[in-house]
């Protein structure tokens, strides 16, 4: 049977649960107590990813690009020591996973922001061990179009393991809020259950000449990666 909780064990656990960068903005980690019951991992504010329809189509034809993203978390109150070393651990773990090119913690008004900013690969291989990929792959749903989609490698699990090690309400979600930026020059495009260019759609499907930005969030996207089809 269960004795009472130890209360330095309670006090520990709010201290780390502080520190879970979580749900407003790859812009914060999602603070609930219903995340700190079930343990959820940390959730961005929202990923930035940068892709060209160049960039699709030759990862489609067996080429392997890397693309740029940009995350961005965020926590109410101040970091402290303790809080600094655990991010300079988890920071190290990443690096050794995800091609990170900047990694900043920044103190604000109202709390604190980590950035992260890097690179993850585009390819057609679905065997790829990077924590999160962008696979292309033609559709089975829809005939003569690609499947564009960010999914999780082999790695996700080795790098999730890796930072419970140092504090289990900085690891990762498997899905994150993503907004992609397509930039291409007469390119079709279906994006479901998204947000183009600051509009909601059940499903959206235009010919791009230019650029469009495409949000996932909520609902299916707490659970699958951010996804677009092509032709």
């Amino acid at each position: 049977m269960d004795g009472p909780e130890n209360p330095d064990r309670v006090r520990r656990f709010a201290r780390r649960y502080k520190q879970c960068m979580g749900g407003a903005k790859i812009r914060s980690f999602v603070i609930v107590a219903a995340a700190a019951a079930t343990l959820a991992g940390c959730k961005a504010d929202e990923v930035e990813i940068d892709l060209t329809g160049s960039a699709v189509a030759a990862a489609a034809s067996g080429d392997h690009r890397m693309v740029d993203f940009e995350a961005e978390f965020s926590n109410f109150g101040e970091i402290d020591d303790e809080q600094r070393a655990d991010m300079k651990t988890v920071e190290n773990i990443i690096a050794k996973h995800v091609s990170v090119d900047d990694f900043e913690v920044e103190q604000t008004d109202m709390g604190f922001e980590v950035a992260v900013e890097g690179q993850i690969p585009m390819t057609s291989d679905p065997d790829t061990a990077d924590p999160w990929f962008i696979l292309v792959q033609p559709s089975d749903v829809f005939p003569e179009t690609l499947r564009v989609q960010v999914v999780n490698g082999s790695d996700f699990d080795v790098l999730g393991d890796e930072v419970q090690q140092v504090n289990f309400m900085l690891a990762p979600d498997a899905s994150q809020p993503t907004q992609i930026r397509l930039e291409a020059d007469g390119m079709d495009v279906l994006a479901p259950a998204a947000q183009v260019d600051g509009r909601y759609h059940l499903l959206w499907r235009g010919t791009v000449t230019d650029r469009i930005r495409m949000t996932f969030k909520g609902g299916a996207y707490d659970s699958i990666g951010a996804g677009f089809f092509v032709r």
